[in-house]
């Protein structure tokens, strides 16, 4: 990935899909955006049309030795749901903006670049 990168947390990707013609927008402007395995299967837990396709717009991230541990101290110092944890992880190890619709999850975890969509 080169350019602006950018990780899609869930909530990004279920607004998506429901066509929110912001987030349309600044997807198709976007194009180094990934996902975390975490957003994968949060949102195929989901139920609307071809969730499968729209999750392949995106890179897939798997979680390897370096996100778990980055997880794991994350959760440690700040106490979150161990799924927002592994994306904080992701977003900080591959050296992403985490995009997302939520504004407490994400905002006290230090070097984590977090854009508010």
């Amino acid at each position: 990935m080169s350019g602006d990168q950018y990780l899609l947390d869930s909530n990004v990707i279920i607004r998506l899909s429901k066509q929110d013609p912001h987030l349309i927008d600044f997807v198709s402007k976007s194009l180094n955006s990934a996902i975390s395995v975490i957003t994968y299967m949060e949102v195929l837990g989901y139920h609307f049309s071809n969730p499968k396709e729209l999750l392949t717009w995106f890179e897939l991230i798997h979680i390897d030795h370096a996100i778990a541990d980055q997880a794991i101290k994350i959760r440690q110092m700040y106490k979150i749901k161990l799924p927002d944890a592994i994306i904080a992880a992701t977003a900080q190890i591959c050296k992403l903006t985490l995009v997302t619709g939520d504004t407490t999850d994400f905002k006290n975890i230090k070097n984590l670049e977090v854009m508010i969509k």
